[in-house]
Parts: structure tokens; sequence; C-alpha cells
């Protein structure tokens, strides 16, 4: 699977991966990095792989625009915004010097040209900002290839070659900004004699997306230009709603009907069992006042200010907005100032956003569940957003912009009310009237056939099929993650707590004891073992994955095999010397936490004198630590001395093995 983002927030890739991983495919989600470094973490039962995109291409396009429009029609002095800086400096250095017969007249012809030379250099510049706004507001061949950038080559030059490594055998494109991109590495895998299917989900309809901030008109087109040229290549298309898949239809040659996956959230409880404050206690409110809430972004096309401003028509109700990215951006800070502008300050909460499993709990301590979108884009009228779907589970009524699909969903299923998008006196007037019959629209929400449609479940199934077509063979599904719930959706393993028990050791170090224990686990205690050996090759039957150094260090091919494996095959894990089985780049204390949250037993094994902190991470973390080294047994409080002979050294280390297996399922269930 492939996104242009970091997945932290995007719970339909989320969603969508642990789903196929839990039927018992091999999922690698691929997103971008947020810094230049690539990282490979566990995401349920699948691979979470970020990478980083230098902006090179975007970064010389920019460069030479720029360039082009520092040049001015004047003198070879004057050409540049460098040669303009270093003439004044000059002119003032030497508007000291009054000596000498005309000294004055001098500077104050050079002045005159000077200034004549600003005013030509300001009305370029003018013309250059005209042009721009022009360019950006024009989609006059405006082709991707044009009109975005150069972005989507650095996409190519960042993902296409990790793509090529992985050899996957289906490629999920999320969202339009990777479809060129996998379109492209299935027709280089098709050269090799490889058959790769692609599949489109397409999260908004990119032809209608609103202009906004740096998103323009031009942009919109290119990226539309895009999806034109690609999305008919793919062999399955997926719609966030049925009026988009419909669009898609009339504006695309597809080769079939796209599939309908909503994006209704994972089942979560929002009973008792959810500790943390409540959405009224993070507001600060302790009586009945009524509370009406927002969670997402808060673009202006979002319309969260008409909400602001029907607050001053609603005395005593209350606004709670989850900011997204959070309280501090700059959509969130205009709110704020909006807010006091308004004299309603006091009643606009701005929370940051919560984790996947507190939102549905958190949300259902509202009195209505707002969606304000603008009008006026063809995506807001046909697309179906997460918070529509969000409220819904947690038993919240809805206000919401009459848009196109929104506006006909609320009213078939009688869950609230509309109002005329951007008009805060209607949005006001619908607040009321949900307010009077809030029992209504919450018997309405309970519906067992609205459960059934809204259901993960439902969708999850959709999902099955297009990959069950696509595979040529049935996935399982009792049960597919509906017992999970939200676990699998936070940056952390699936737990696999009642495996098969089966040991990894490694990375074998220069000593080859590890070999040695792994053979002798089984051969006298019956316990499945392997090693792992990074830099060096040895044939030897205990050695089930042999990796190069400069590869394990980076090559995410290999790191995502890695982590593949252990979270599939392994029941406990055997660190020697606190080094990393899953990955040269990621750190101690964050392979132990993706190995313990699996219910993976952890042991780490010192040969020699830790680095300083090792020691504390492996205690913090839960997990024994043994050594063959007197010296340092003596140093680590609890260390637990091995042996010298190899053959009891084994039989401690299952003992300690033993233990772990019982500590993980503790520390797993906390």
């Amino acid at each position: 699977m492939l996104v242009v983002n970091d997945v932290t927030n995007d719970n339909r890739v989320k969603r969508s991966a642990v789903a196929l991983a839990e039927a018992g495919l091999r999922v690698t989600v691929v997103g971008r990095a947020r810094d230049d470094r690539m990282t490979v973490r566990p995401l349920g039962d699948a691979v979470l792989l970020r990478i980083p995109v230098p902006l090179t291409v975007r970064r010389d396009v920019v460069g030479r625009m720029r360039q082009r429009r520092a040049r001015r029609p004047l003198p070879a002095t004057w050409a540049t915004e460098s040669a303009r800086a270093a003439r004044r400096a000059r002119m003032t250095a030497r508007a000291a010097d009054r000596r000498g017969f005309g000294a004055l007249a001098k500077e104050r012809l050079a002045r005159s040209a000077y200034a004549g030379a600003e005013i030509v250099d300001h009305s370029v510049a003018r013309l250059w900002e005209r042009w721009d706004r022009w360019v950006q507001s024009s989609t006059v061949r405006a082709d991707w290839r044009n009109a975005l950038g150069g972005f989507p080559d650095d996409l190519e030059l960042a993902f296409g070659p990790v793509i090529d490594a992985l050899e996957p055998d289906v490629v999920h494109a999320h969202d339009v900004h990777l479809l060129g991109v996998a379109a492209r590495a299935v027709e280089r895998a098709a050269t090799r004699g490889r058959h790769v299917r692609l599949v489109y989900d397409a999260h908004e309809y990119v032809a209608g997306l609103a202009v906004t901030g740096s998103q323009t008109a031009r942009s919109v087109a290119g990226w539309a230009a895009l999806e034109a040229e690609y999305a008919p290549r793919a062999d399955a298309v997926v719609a966030v709603s049925p009026h988009t898949g419909d669009a898609l239809v009339r504006r695309l040659h597809l080769r079939s009907e796209p599939v309908v996956v909503l994006n209704t959230p994972v089942p979560s409880s929002v009973g008792d069992e959810f500790q943390s404050p409540s959405l009224r206690e993070r507001c600060g409110l302790r009586g009945e006042a009524p509370l009406l809430v927002y969670s997402g972004g808060l673009a202006d096309v979002r319309g969260v200010d008409v909400a602001a401003r029907a607050l001053a028509l609603l005395p005593q109700v209350h606004l709670a907005v989850l900011c997204v990215p959070g309280v501090t951006a700059p959509g969130a800070v205009a709110l704020a100032r909006l807010a006091e502008d308004l004299g309603v300050a006091d009643r606009v909460h701005l929370l940051d956003p919560v984790g996947p499993s507190e939102l549905l709990p958190l949300l259902s301590g509202a009195d209505i569940g707002l969606i304000p979108m603008r009008g006026g884009f063809a995506n807001h009228e046909l697309t179906l957003p997460n918070k529509l779907f969000e409220y819904s589970a947690a038993g919240v009524p809805l206000v919401v912009s009459d848009l196109a699909a929104l506006g006909e969903v609320v009213r078939r299923w009688g869950i609230g009310a509309t109002f005329t998008p951007g008009d805060e006196v209607s949005l006001a007037e619908a607040v009321g009237v949900v307010l009077r019959h809030r029992d209504r629209y919450r018997r309405a929400l309970a519906e067992p056939a609205l459960q059934r449609e809204f259901s993960w479940s439902r969708q999850e199934a959709r999902l099955r099929e297009v990959y069950e077509r696509l595979l040529g063979h049935r996935l399982p599904s009792d049960g597919v993650g509906v017992s999970r719930g939200h676990t699998g959706l936070e940056e952390q393993p699936a737990r696999h707590d009642e495996r098969t028990p089966r040991v990894l050791l490694g990375p074998l170090n220069a000593g080859g004891r590890a070999s040695v224990w792994a053979d002798r686990l089984r051969q006298d205690h019956g316990i499945g073992s392997d090693v792992l050996m990074v830099g060096r090759r040895r044939s030897d039957p205990v050695v089930a994955m042999a990796v190069d150094r400069v590869a394990y260090r980076g090559d995410p091919a290999v790191n995502v095999r890695l982590l593949h494996e252990v979270l599939t095959r392994y029941s406990h894990v055997v660190l020697e010397d606190a080094q990393p089985v899953t990955s040269g780049t990621v750190d101690l204390a964050t392979e132990l936490a993706d190995l313990r949250h699996a219910g993976i037993g952890v042991v780490v094994v010192l040969h020699r004198p830790p680095a300083p902190g090792v020691v504390d991470t492996v205690v913090g973390a839960g997990c024994p630590i043994l050594t063959a080294d007197p010296d340092v047994a003596r140093t680590i409080s609890g260390c637990r001395l091995l042996p010298a002979d190899d053959v009891a050294a084994a039989a401690e280390l299952a003992d300690v093995l033993g233990l772990a297996a019982s500590d993980a399922a503790a520390f797993g269930g906390r």
C-alpha cells in the first residue's frame, strides 16, 4: 500500500492494511517520512515503512522560477537581486565621501538613477505576482508534468525503487498522488515477467477538490490529469461513497465499476472502561449545557468558522473542536481569534486530537456532531467524510451542510438535520431542531439496519472481495477485524501470545555462541530455534536469515522482510549484545516496545559491558538480561550469569525463555 503522508492520522489506510493482514496477506504500507530517516514499524500484523522524499526536482523547478523572477530588464549591474543589493551597499558607503569637485552632484545623479531603477524593480515584481496568480488560477495546458512543480517526479524517485525491491503481487495506491508511481511500477514488473495488480483507492473526487491555500486551480487540474491518465489502468478502483464512484465512472474510462468502501471506524467500546477524561471534562463543563463537537481539519473550506458565528445565536451552547493536527495549527489560532472577536471565546474549546481507540468514547460525550463543510466544490458534494461515520458510531446526532451525498444520507436515515452551507442562521436553527428532538435521533442511530450498513465488518468484506477477485482465491473471513477493534490501528504490532513457541537469536556475534545455543535448544529442549546473521554468510542449518550488513542498516526491502518474519514466525527473541533484529535503523527502545507489545518474549544477552543507557532501557522494558561475562554480571543488578558450557547455557536460556513467555503475556495485557 502506498500513501503520500506519514500514515499517523490516516485511519482509512490503517484500517485497510490491518484488515488485509489479518486475512492472511503480507501487507507493507509505504508512507512518507517527516524527516530524512527511513523507519520500519509494525502496524498490527502489517508493516509500516516510512521513506524520506528529497524534493530534488521540486527545489530545482522552484529555484529556476525564482531566478527568472529576480531578473529585471535593466543594465547588467541591476539585472539580479544580488547585483541590486551590492549596488545599494556601494552607494551607501560612498555617500560618506563629500570631498572633491562635483561630489554632491554625482551623488544626486546616482540616487536619481537608483530611484528610477527601484521604480522599475517594483513594477516588474508586481507584474510577476500578477502573472503567477493568473497562472495558478488557469487550467490552460495544466498537465501533471508541468502543473505540479516536479513533485510527482520526486515521488517517483523515492517510491519507485522501493516498490520494485519489495516485489509485491498487488500495489494499492491510496489517493491520487502515488497513482502514477504505482502504475509505472506495475509496468516495470510486467517487463520482468511478473503480473502485478493495481488498486486505486480514490479518497477524494480529485477533479472537484476545493481550491484553497496552496491547492490552486492549476494544481487541482494537474492531479486530475494524472488521475485521468493512470486510473483506467487500475485492475480495481475503490471509492469512498456511491456518489464518488458514479462520478469516477462518468469522468474516467474504468475497467470496472468502483467498489464502495465507506470510511466507517473500527468498532470500539464507548462504555465505562474508557478511563480518560470525557469530552465535557476536557472542556471544563460541569452542568448540562448543550455541547457541539467538530473533529477534523480547520481549513476555511471546512466551515468551522460558521459554527463559531452560530454560537452568537445559541446562548448557553458550547463548541468543542478536536483540532487536526493540533491546537497550535494556523487554522486553530485563527478560530480562537475569531471566537474572541465574536465574544464567544468562553464557549469555544480547542482540543488536541486523540488516537483511534479514544475517539469514539470521547465523541459520545457530545450532544451534536457538526460537519459544516462549505459548498461550491464537487468533492464536497460527492464524498462522505470520516466524521459522518465517527459521530454515528459514537451515537451522536448530526447537523451537517446540505450537500448532495451528505444531506441524502442524513435525511434517509433520520440521524440529524441539515442546513444551508455557509449560513450561520440556518446552522443555529438546525441545532435547535436536533436539541429539541435528540432522543428521536439517537433512536435512529441505534437502528440495526443503520448499524449494519455503517459497520466496518461490511466495508472490510467488500475490500476482501476486491483482493479475492484479483488474487484468484478466497481469504479467511471468520471474525476478521471484529474482535481486534482499534488495537491494530495503533502504531504497534498485534499480539500473538498464543503462537507456537519458536525462538529467533541474533544478530549472530563474532563468537557464534547463538548458533550453538539454537542447536542445543532444538535438540535438548525441543524448542524451534533460528539464528539471524548479519554481515557474514555460513552454511549453518540454524541460520534462518542471513543479510548483508549494509542492507540491514538501510535497505527497505530487507528491513520489511525481517520485521514481517519476526512478527509472523516467532514467539521469543534473544537479542545478542542488545542489537535489534528487525532493522539496523531502529533504536533499542523502539525495538523492545514493538516486540513486547506484540506479545513476543524478549531476552537480552550481553557479551561485553553495555553502552551507557542500554541497561536502563532493557530493564525499563521489563526484559531479562543474561551474560557469560562474570564482570558484566556483577555490575548489573538482576543479571543472570550463563554457564561457560554451551549445553548448560542453553538450559539456562530455555528456563529464562519460559519466564519471558508469561511475563510477555502480562506486559501485553496491560
